[in-house]
């Protein structure tokens, strides 16, 4: 393999990682698997506190939603 075809690979590792981590930084209640309408499914449809529904509990799953 040549030195630019490593370097490619590597850009598009970096890119991926870029991705997630944005993920992760951005993660909040909204985008969990078990937010419904507006309250957590974990906790029997109850509205979470503000400072968690902002970052997400240790529960936190990604529903993969996009936008």
């Amino acid at each position: 393999m040549k030195p630019i075809e490593i370097q490619v690979k590597i850009q598009c590792a970096e890119r991926e990682a870029h991705y997630w981590r944005e993920i992760l930084r951005k993660k909040s209640c909204a985008d969990c698997i078990n937010w419904y309408d507006s309250g957590c499914k974990l906790a029997n449809g109850e509205r979470p506190p503000p400072e968690v529904e902002k970052v997400g509990c240790p529960a936190w799953e990604w529903d993969e939603i996009p936008f």
